[in-house]
């Protein structure tokens, strides 16, 4: 690209990542995309669709356009935006953003066709998150206990207490963060939900309007309304803990529910210098008690529930608890005769009736503590000079924190649950417990039902569940994808030294997500998870991934789950000296083409502390430690009647035991499946790829088979390659990555070091190396692929490099905003689509409200770009919220699948069709050859390739024959499921689904 092009595409525009484009918009609706200065009238143009605005170019605008391309640079842009200008006068200018806030663009080739252009129109969008993390936010039911509610980053999901279903999804105003939600006390059929910026919205939830918006001007970090029976006095009071100015405040808001209103009276009732970390308000909304760290507020009011918020005064009274309080919960219990005598006028002044207010916290330190009559015991020591301070109960079972505590319905019986993955219920009376064990992870969230019949379990794997309160049966499951949350508690909680640690630990960023797809698989996606993980645990959590988690992408809900590795999901995961024990960590998931066989690596290392006793430094014990490493390359097959994965082949340590070397800790850097029905790729540190394909189990000549009479499998190591390279074994952050074409004859291998890097072109028919490229990858190599003739390497530049000419078709410095090493590795992603010629990366970027110190996933953001392998102007970009852990081609809707750190799913998917095409001029100019060895003048350029006339020819009568599709009825089962209605995905998917299954010959 001359010097002259490069300016003028970097002239003016905007830019993501280092890429520059111009886009004018006109009355017409349309949006023209243009080449940096480039001639206007030789620009790609968008028709229009459902979001642009349907108008038409008056003659004069017209030729205004045609002159704009005959003046010169300045001239052209003064004019340009004089004729935006006075089109944006005779119409308002509409906006071409998707649904997200992104923009959309194409690129152009200045009018010449792309023979291997298979995109009509190049419009590209991006879905609406789908799934994500549940909040730490107690769950609630309906005033029927026919629905749950679960509170996610960007919406409050509905689902069906009776099937287990999604109803629907109360998506709140785009950029916000739930924050809390409520029933409404005098309309079951309401809903409140507020978000962290200062908004409450209320809800018809069983309809998905929404009705009401205020706007109260601070963070909101929880809301809450009165507990009781619905009243029906027309008018909720609601509760919001707010933080305005460093204040935190418990301020009523009296939201009325005319749809009309909305103005609300409001009447801040507490103010603290300290968090206010929880709050429940009992009664008539005459009771509130707060949680604020380690003391215990609880404040009431004599004035009735209807009269002004201004006239309504709260006395306050507080009591500090032995322990900083994690959980706590508060009921009304009614007094007998003897009980009202003795505090006598005290308890008149609180309420109409004779109430006693019980409170039960829970501590960081595993005990939980009960109050009996705590406020009439407060207003008693107020009156009587040296009353003692009230002392409560101790019950003590937990070994950590206490995840959550709950009253039962009746007030007999105490509930609570944490790390232990434990339920248990407290018999008060006799002092007994019953114990429910060996629940999926550690309980952060109990919430008992209206009836006293059902508890809401909310789990650390981003699961929740419905307990009947007879049978301690689960009645309901509803589990999303399980990895780690990136976003920690707004209120952290404090660090619990111990005497091995003493000081807490720096959290280490989110690892990369390890995902699979595949178009034998539909709508399913393969993740690799961690057991449970807490944003308030005590402890420094382990991030090790070590079951294999099977996902329905459009509704983002679990098919199944099953193990990977060895596990101790409910066992006591504690050491002698109250260390984790570390679980093994699948690194890498790879399916093969046809979907029956996946393989998986998983490591293992003791920990450094377990090391250093034995060593004379630490320094000493890392290299050593590194030696250790166990690495374990497993084959797995697709159990058809049990639906699942079956364990067939595991081998240890793979690039050390069969390359004759005995030592341990050659790492599998990277892992790939081939284009053939099933085999495998692996790349090592020790610079050697190997090809692992499956074979027939044999004894004695005989193949073996099993109870079903199949015949067992073995996989085996078929092709062993040493690249040309220097020796990375004893080199440091050694990088590899590898990348198939799509016909399998070349297999792409990239290596990086801290110093330099090379790419390598193999050969797959004879496993020679065509040729080594220096220099093409700057700083951290991140991702190759290959597209058609193109070689693309993504490091800290984007290249992309014609292999046929060898010469760079394009190069695009990245801005990397001074982000690690690391960062750039965990977060940034390659991902081709070789069928539909084009590829997607993602890079890491930096809040720009992020504040200053070590960069941790909740100060990152990612974007991703959608490019031609001929052009550096990309078709589509986009902006997330949050970093990216994962991106993948996503053949069944012909785009790309990501993954954030938030748990949220997203696809990058183009708005039209492709179009079939034929492969292009490349494959015609050149002779039948074993891959590129014509190309690069390696071998016999007429040697024939091994993959060629595998396909066995028709006649053309057989193909008349044969030219109706045949659609098996398993086949449209697993389209439409067996479900309700409500569980589909949306119509045109299912009709791109059916189309590509008529289509099929």
């Amino acid at each position: 690209m001359s010097k002259r092009k490069r300016e003028s595409l970097n002239a003016g525009g905007a830019s993501v990542n280092g890429y520059t484009h111009k886009r004018a918009r006109y009355d017409d609706g349309n949006v023209r995309i243009e080449n940096g200065g480039a001639d206007p009238t030789q620009s790609e143009v968008l028709p229009p669709s459902g979001t642009f605005e349907d108008a038409t170019l008056s003659n004069e605008e017209r030729r205004a356009v045609r002159k704009v391309g005959k003046d010169s640079k300045k001239e052209r842009r003064k004019a340009r935006r004089e004729l935006e200008e006075g089109v944006a006068r005779k119409k308002p200018d509409v906006r071409a953003r998707q649904a997200d806030g992104t923009s959309q663009s194409v690129s152009s080739h200045n009018g010449k066709k792309d023979p291997h252009k298979r995109l009509t129109l190049a419009t590209w969008k991006i879905t609406e998150a789908i799934g994500g993390n549940l909040l730490n936010i107690d769950p609630g039911f309906s005033a029927d206990e026919n629905f749950l509610f679960l509170a996610y980053r960007s919406c409050v999901n509905v689902y069906s207490t009776n099937s287990s279903l999604h109803v629907r999804s109360l998506c709140i105003r785009r950029g916000n963060a739930v924050s809390g939600f409520a029933l409404s006390r005098e309309n079951p059929d309401r809903l409140y939900i507020s978000s962290s910026s200062g908004l409450i919205e209320e809800w018809e939830w069983e309809s998905g309007k929404r009705l009401s918006m205020w706007d109260i001007s601070s963070q909101i970090y929880d809301l809450k309304l009165a507990f009781g029976s619905y009243t029906g006095e027309g008018s909720d009071i609601v509760y919001t803990v707010d933080k305005k100015k460093g204040q935190w405040m418990i301020t009523a808001h009296r939201l009325s529910s005319d749809a009309k209103s909305q103005k609300a009276e409001l009447q801040t009732v507490l103010k603290s210098k300290e968090p206010i970390t929880a709050m429940k308000v009992l009664g008539k909304d005459q009771i509130i008690v707060a949680v604020t760290q380690q003391r215990i507020a609880i404040g009431f009011t004599s004035s009735p529930r209807h009269c002004p918020l201004r006239d309504r005064a709260y006395s306050w009274r507080d009591i500090e608890c032995p322990e900083w309080i994690t959980s706590m919960d508060a009921k009304v219990r009614p007094t007998t005769t003897s009980s009202a005598t003795t505090i006598g006028s005290a308890t008149s002044s609180i309420s109409n009736t004779d109430t006693e207010i019980d409170v039960v916290a829970g501590g960081l330190k595993g005990s939980i503590f009960r109050y009996e009559d705590l406020l009439g015991k407060l207003i008693r020591r107020e009156r009587t000079k040296g009353s003692p301070i009230p002392t409560p109960q101790r019950l003590h079972w937990h070994r950590n924190a206490v995840g959550s505590v709950r009253w039962s319905l009746d007030g007999n019986y105490l509930i609570s649950g944490g790390e232990e993955t434990v339920m248990v219920l407290w018999q008060l009376d006799t002092g007994r417990k019953q114990m429910l064990p060996h629940l999926s992870a550690a309980l952060e969230s109990i919430v008992v039902s209206p009836s006293g019949s059902s508890y809401a379990v909310r789990l650390a794997n981003n699961s929740a569940m419905v307990l009947s309160t007879a049978e301690l049966e689960p009645t309901v499951s509803i589990s999303g994808l399980q990895v780690p949350a990136a976003s920690a508690s707004p209120i952290p909680t404090p660090y619990m030294a111990t005497v091995n640690n003493p000081v807490s630990q720096t959290r280490s960023l989110l690892p990369s997500l390890a995902i699979a797809v595949s178009s034998e698989h539909p709508n399913q996606l393969f993740a690799a998870t961690p057991t449970s993980y807490s944003s308030r645990t005590v402890m420094l959590p382990s991030y090790n991934a070590t079951h294999l988690q099977t996902l329905d992408i459009l509704s983002a809900t679990q098919i199944s789950k099953q193990a990977l590795t060895r596990t101790k999901v409910t066992d006591l995961n504690l050491g002698p000296e109250s260390n984790i024990i570390e679980e093994p960590n699948v690194t890498m998931i790879q399916l093969s083409q046809d979907g029956q066989c996946m393989a998986t690596i998983d490591e293992w290392s003791p920990p450094l502390r377990d090391v250093e006793p034995f060593n004379i430094d630490t320094e000493t014990a890392k290299k050593n430690r590194k030696s250790q490493l166990e690495i374990y390359l497993k084959f797995w097959l697709w159990n058809r009647d049990a639906k699942d994965w079956e364990l067939v082949a595991r081998v240890d340590n793979p690039h050390s035991h069969l390359s004759g070397d005995t030592r341990t800790g050659i790492q599998l850097l990277d892992m790939i499946s081939e284009p053939a029905p099933s085999g495998f790729a692996t790349v090592g540190s020790d610079s050697t790829v190997k090809i692992w394909r499956e074979h027939n189990r044999t004894r004695n000549g005989v193949e073996v088979r099993g109870k079903d009479g199949r015949t067992l499998k073995n996989w085996e190591c078929e092709v062993h390659v040493q690249l040309p390279t220097f020796d990375l074994l004893l080199a440091s952050n050694v990088t590899s990555k590898l990348a198939y074409s799509e016909d399998g004859s070349l297999l792409v291998v990239g290596h990086q070091d801290a110093a330099r890097g090379v790419v390598h072109v193999l050969d797959t028919y004879d496993w020679k190396v065509l040729t080594s490229l220096p220099n093409l990858v700057v700083g951290q190599l991140l991702g190759v692929g290959l597209i058609d003739r193109h070689l693309i390497v993504l490091s800290e530049q984007l290249l992309v490099w014609d292999l046929i000419d060898n010469s760079p078709s394009f190069v695009k410095p990245l801005e990397t905003q001074g982000l690690t090493t690391q960062a750039l590795s965990l977060f940034g992603f390659l991902a081709v689509d070789q069928s539909n010629l084009n590829f997607a990366i993602s890079l890491p970027e930096i809040k720009k409200d992020a504040q200053h110190g070590v960069i941790t996933e909740e100060k990152l953001r990612s974007s991703i770009l959608v490019l031609n392998p001929k052009s550096d102007i990309p078709l589509y970009t986009a902006s997330l919220p949050h970093a990216l852990t994962a991106l993948v081609p996503y053949e069944q809707r012909k785009g790309y699948l990501a993954v954030d750190s938030a748990a949220e799913i997203r696809i990058v998917t183009p708005t039209v069709s492709f179009k079939k095409s034929q492969p292009g001029n490349f494959s015609k100019a050149l002779p039948p050859s074993t891959g590129m060895e014509s190309v690069f003048n390696v071998g016999n350029p007429f040697a024939t390739s091994k993959f060629t006339n595998t396909i066995p020819t028709m006649a053309s009568s057989d193909l008349q024959d044969n030219d109706c599709p045949v659609v098996r009825a398993h086949q449209l089962a697993d389209i439409f499921g067996n479900g309700p209605s409500l569980s589909l995905p949306p119509v045109h998917v299912l009709f791109e689904q059916v189309a590509a299954l008529c289509s099929q010959k």
